[in-house]
């Protein structure tokens, strides 16, 4: 399935512009670092009919020539994790250890989709009255993503490395408060291993795309995780139809049972709703704790949480830095308020 030239199409604009500036900002000062104009809208149509050219080419592409240059991406988010967990830090506020760590993790997905997407992908035959029945795994075309900046390269590498392991394209739109993270992905993924004639072959994104391109005869898939978007188009030559997988994310319920280890239980909790600085979809959001044990709960729990360095994200030990954004702060501070207002109590 070819995702054809956007000319070629009639168009309808599904996501509008909110800003004409990328900011990046280390919310651990409030201060900007720097600015990235987003496209305009000739540059998302080059930007699309690039992905088809590479598409075109990178399906014919062998698994072992994917997985090689997926073995590079690896190398790559390995030996520079140090330096893109920086950037992490620096653009959402996230302690450097744990920036690293979600950089290091990347890595380790790029390598299960190199060994394992060649098997997985194998035609097999199926038992049916027909005379023949199987299963058959083709690319699909270019891929749109749209993504969140809680996870900034966990996030678009998990997209990723499947994607281009099956022999599909992708064109990202990463948050706007991550430019840099996105850039960095961008040049880390493009690797120079499909004839074309641009530079970057191997995964066209880009990470300043603000305005998407659908066509009107949209078909295929959205699955949203947290705040992630992911589109798949696909020509039809019949009437507008669509097909939707959606994928939501419930508060969390973190329940304790009387019987519970409560020194393991409280920690969990405290980890599992603090991570991230709480800013993870399944991160434990509602507690249900038995009557017998929520004293000693709660008491361990706070323990737990007080035990937790808040500050700089990128000084040593630090386990909670800033929330990400300036407007998301104001928000949960108004949320806290109005609780307590309510007749929550804090603890």
């Amino acid at each position: 399935i070819i995702f054809p030239s956007v000319t070629m199409l009639q168009c309808a604009r599904v996501f509008q512009r909110t800003m004409s500036l990328y900011a990046s900002i280390n919310p651990a000062t409030g201060k900007l670092v720097k600015e990235f104009p987003e496209l305009q809208d000739s540059q998302v149509e080059t930007v699309l009919a690039k992905a088809e050219s590479a598409f075109l080419k990178h399906r014919q592409s062998s698994f072992q020539s994917r997985a090689e240059k997926m073995e590079m991406v690896a190398q790559d988010l390995e030996s520079n994790a140090a330096e893109y967990g920086k950037l992490i830090t620096m653009e959402m506020g996230k302690p450097q250890l744990a920036a690293e760590a979600e950089v290091k993790k990347c890595a380790s997905v790029c390598r299960f989709y190199a060994l394992t997407a060649e098997k997985t992908l194998q035609p097999h035959e199926v038992a049916t009255d027909a005379q023949r029945s199987y299963v058959t795994y083709q690319p699909l075309g270019a891929i749109l993503a749209i993504m969140p900046w809680n996870f900034p390269f966990w996030q678009v590498m998990r997209f990723a490395a499947p994607l281009l392991m099956a022999g599909n394209v992708g064109v990202l739109k990463h948050a706007p408060n991550v430019p840099q993270c996105a850039l960095a992905v961008e040049k880390i993924l493009p690797m120079p291993v499909l004839e074309t004639e641009f530079s970057k072959p191997f995964l066209q994104l880009t990470s300043k795309l603000s305005g998407c391109w659908l066509t009107r005869a949209f078909v295929g898939y959205r699955s949203r995780v947290a705040t992630g978007l992911v589109a798949q188009w696909r020509p039809q030559p019949v009437a507008m139809s669509r097909s939707r997988v959606w994928s939501w994310v419930v508060p969390t319920t973190f329940i304790v049972l009387a019987d519970a280890d409560l020194d393991a239980a409280a920690k969990a909790a405290a980890t599992s709703r603090f991570t991230n600085s709480g800013q993870v979809c399944c991160a434990a959001k509602r507690f249900l704790i038995e009557k017998p044990v929520m004293e000693a709960f709660t008491e361990k729990f706070l323990a737990a949480v007080d035990s937790m360095k808040v500050g700089n994200p990128c000084e040593p030990g630090v386990v909670m830095g800033p929330i990400a954004r300036g407007d998301l702060r104001d928000q949960l501070d108004d949320q806290v308020k109005r609780s307590v207002a309510a007749g929550a109590k804090l603890i």
